[in-house]
């Protein structure tokens, strides 16, 4: 009875994050998009499970010597398990964050507005095709809106003068670093709020945050201390260099628009439309101060959120870091947030507004292209090169890459689920060639998509060469790989 009564308040919410769960996980496996991210994360967990090696940092980010915390890593271990430490894992794990991210997206927001903002705000998550391919994304960045969403509600609390608020902040503050280096930017938010609020803070609320804070912070604490605080000095000196590192890094008000901008068409779905991206961010914004002058926000909330997307725009406009639009998705929630109060506050042109955001996502997700050199392809093409290595009696085996620099990454994970000893081309192995992608001037004997594969020169190896050249370390084991620190 309970449970029936359950299901009937909470209907709307049910069918909207159960259509948002059928969006990510049908065709899921088909478009798993795979590559070095998802090697580190099975490497990863390979080394906690197998070695019994707790590990205080996840892979190296694209600032050299700035890594990302291990707690994604360590969330993706019960479902490694569960598949039998299949990559798989980490795909259902990473649907079951997007569930919990549409449930706290509605209840947040129907807590700060209304109801029907929050059936809204969760409606338009769950369909739109970026995020959907967001959350189907196995890598550590993929929890960045639902950790919004809370620190939001965290803001809110403070402004309401409730401790909670705090508390939740301080943890969320904690395990940023695990996240998205970039969410800690929002601080200044929180604190905003504080001041707004124009409550003086309790000793003891103040001590409990501050603890509950280091306490979820102490794995990087910990590999700080051990390793002389290498990454802070990293951080510092990234940020507080004048040099341009690379072109497209940032340190250019334009470049970083330009990619804000960018998210903006991609959350709705305009991205293809022959239209400059930053009318779409216009909109938007304009969205902002009307929602403010109809007094649907109040003052606080309109500067908390006119702050929210000011600070990445101006951090990243005088920071020579190396920007990718990931950088900026602290600001995704926002961006649905000011659509969701737009069309939950004007019925009609709201529900017409809704209805063409529908469509145009379903439409792109329906013709969304396979991705062909994902997942699937990639475990078929090494299971296959198991099984002819074991046809041919090859105890090891050597593979050769004909690609662009970085492109012959995440392979490996799945070398060491076949159980294959993996040795350089020059041992004298017996050499497989994967050629990625596939290229009209160079025949290739098999495709798994628009994956090729060369055979070895069968008649050049002989049993013995092939048992000499076996008798060494698996390289595939042994060797470094690249953003994975021991």
């Amino acid at each position: 009875m309970l449970n029936r009564k359950l299901v009937k308040d909470h209907f709307w919410i049910i069918a909207i994050a159960s259509l948002g769960i059928y969006l990510r996980t049908h065709g899921a496996i088909e478009n798993f998009l795979y590559s070095h991210d998802q090697d580190l994360l099975g490497w990863f967990v390979r080394d906690v499970v197998e070695n019994r090696h707790l590990r205080l940092i996840g892979q190296e980010t694209s600032q050299q010597g700035v890594f990302v915390g291990p707690l994604f890593y360590y969330l993706m271990i019960p479902f490694y398990l569960l598949f039998g430490m299949d990559p798989l894992g980490g795909l259902f794990g990473v649907i079951i964050i997007a569930a919990f991210t549409i449930f706290s997206l509605y209840f947040v927001v129907s807590k700060i507005f209304a109801k029907k903002s929050g059936l809204v705000i969760s409606f338009l998550y769950s369909t739109s095709l970026y995020s959907i391919l967001n959350d189907r994304e196995v890598v550590p960045t993929q929890p960045t809106v639902l950790w919004s969403v809370w620190f939001f509600y965290s803001v809110w609390l403070v402004l309401k003068k409730k401790k909670n608020g705090f508390y939740i902040a301080a943890f969320l503050l904690g395990i940023a670093w695990n996240i998205n280096l970039s969410l800690i930017l929002f601080l200044p938010v929180f604190l905003l709020s504080w001041f707004l609020s124009k409550k003086k803070l309790e000793i003891t609320t103040l001590t409990r945050s501050v603890i509950l804070f280091i306490a979820v912070f102490l794995p990087f604490l910990f590999f700080e201390a051990r390793h002389g605080f290498n990454m802070t000095k990293a951080v510092l000196f990234k940020t507080s260099s004048s040099e341009v590192i690379v072109q497209g890094s940032g340190g250019d008000f334009e470049r970083v628009i330009t990619l804000l901008s960018k998210n903006v068409a991609n959350i709705l779905g305009t991205l293809d439309l022959n239209l400059n991206h930053l009318y779409w961010l216009a909109f938007l914004l304009s969205i902002l101060f009307y929602l403010f002058i109809k007094n649907i926000v109040g003052r606080k909330i309109f500067i908390l959120l006119l702050v929210w997307v000011t600070i990445p725009v101006i951090f990243f406009s005088v920071n020579p870091i190396i920007l990718s639009e990931y950088y900026l998705n602290g600001t995704t929630f926002i961006w649905f947030l000011l659509i969701a109060l737009f069309i939950g506050n004007h019925k009609k042109i709201g529900f017409l507004f809704l209805i063409i955001f529908t469509v145009i996502n379903i439409f792109r997700y329906i013709n969304l292209p396979r991705n062909k050199s994902g997942y699937l392809y990639r475990k078929n093409l090494v299971g296959y090169i198991k099984k002819d290595s074991i046809v041919w009696g090859y105890p090891c085996i050597a593979i050769s890459y004909i690609t662009k620099p970085g492109y012959d990454f995440g392979y490996r994970y799945f070398y060491y689920l076949e159980s294959l000893h993996v040795n350089k081309p020059i041992s004298g192995s017996p050499v497989y060639t994967i050629v990625y992608p596939l290229r009209g001037d160079i025949d290739v004997d098999k495709t798994f998509g628009i994956i090729g594969l060369i055979y070895p020169d069968y008649s050049k190896y002989t049993k013995e060469g092939v048992l000499k050249s076996c008798s060494g370390e698996d390289s595939n084991l042994t060797d470094p790989m690249f953003g994975f620190t021991q």
